[in-house]
């Protein structure tokens, strides 16, 4: 019981920064909530609480594919805060591959406004959406195998595939 109402201000700090992750790429309200001490115990659930309460889902284990993800991705950035591991590179490997169109736009521009503000100085993007990797227009892109793929003009500057 103890252990759960110490680490309460924790998981309040913890789900405030998901949630303005959440709200700076989604398009329709979802709050994570933080888990509850029940008889002095962490239930260990998150609930999700979507479109302004009209859905509440008893833990985020049960929201979407999608809502899942960017709540995955609010979690890693509030735990590299926390660990203060700022420092090291953004690694987004198939990032928004569940979310919708609308959803993916709205991602990129965020991560790219992240870059300009500094809090990334490196960013591995892995995506097999063409419109996305084209976002980033600084970046310098590698491709390891061009079938299938939209390839840029130029790719591969930097490295060498043997």
């Amino acid at each position: 019981g103890l252990l759960g109402r110490y680490l309460m201000g924790f998981m309040h700090g913890v789900v405030t920064i998901v949630n303005a992750y959440v709200d700076e790429v989604w398009t329709y309200p979802m709050e994570v909530l933080p888990s509850k001490v029940d008889k002095d115990e962490l239930d260990y659930n998150f609930p999700l609480k979507v479109a302004g309460g009209k859905v509440v889902a008893a833990d985020i284990a049960n929201g979407s594919d999608s809502q899942l993800e960017i709540v995955n991705f609010g979690f890693c950035m509030a735990m590299r805060k926390f660990f203060n591991l700022e420092d090291f590179p953004l690694y987004l490997d198939e990032t928004g591959r569940t979310f919708d169109e609308q959803h993916r736009e709205n991602f990129i521009p965020f991560v790219n406004r992240l870059i300009e503000n500094g809090q990334f100085r490196q960013v591995f993007f892995i995506s097999h959406f063409s419109s996305q990797h084209g976002a980033f227009n600084q970046a310098e892109i590698m491709v390891l195998d061009p079938t299938n793929v939209t390839v840029p003009e130029q790719y591969n500057k930097n490295v060498i595939i043997r």
